[in-house]
């Protein structure tokens, strides 16, 4: 499910089946053209990953819209915000929360976080429909689907 009317109207129906939150969190930096593109490239990839990953687990795992921060952001002022976040919001509806980011910067404050911090590498092609696409996200969501499952 995700942060749709449809989906929501299901997902009130259905609550208590869906134990499993994902924020997907990536950033913004108009710094350079290159960065720029690379990050959008980053956005469109946890997109596309996170809304394969919903349609897997339709009536278990909610996926929540991107949550955008700056690149060159404080990151302990941004952990901060993040745990207020998730356990203001999601903390008594989800028993599985996930904060997924192709950010590797993060990896070094996981251990801060509220929720469980999943890194995945981003693919760096702007065509999203190649078969080189198709397969990283098909082996991403696989991999991402294993790690998730080992959390129920």
């Amino acid at each position: 499910m995700q942060w749709h009317p449809d989906d929501l109207q299901g997902f009130f129906k259905a609550k208590e089946y869906i134990d499993t939150v994902i924020l997907p969190i990536t950033s913004i930096s108009f710094k350079n053209q290159a960065e720029a593109e690379k990050l959008a490239i980053q956005k469109k990839s946890i997109e596309i990953i996170t809304q394969e990953l919903e349609r897997n687990y339709a009536g278990r795992i909610f996926v929540c819209p991107i949550y955008i921060y700056q690149h060159a952001v404080d990151r302990e002022q941004e952990i901060a915000r993040l745990n207020s976040w998730t356990e203001e919001m999601l903390a008594e509806q989800f028993e599985h929360r996930f904060i997924i980011s192709h950010d590797i910067l993060w990896k070094k404050y996981e251990k801060q976080f509220d929720s469980h911090f999943i890194w995945t590498p981003s693919f760096s092609m702007s065509n999203f429909q190649s078969d080189d696409a198709r397969l990283f996200v098909k082996e991403q969501t696989n991999e991402l689907s294993e790690l998730i499952r080992s959390y129920w």
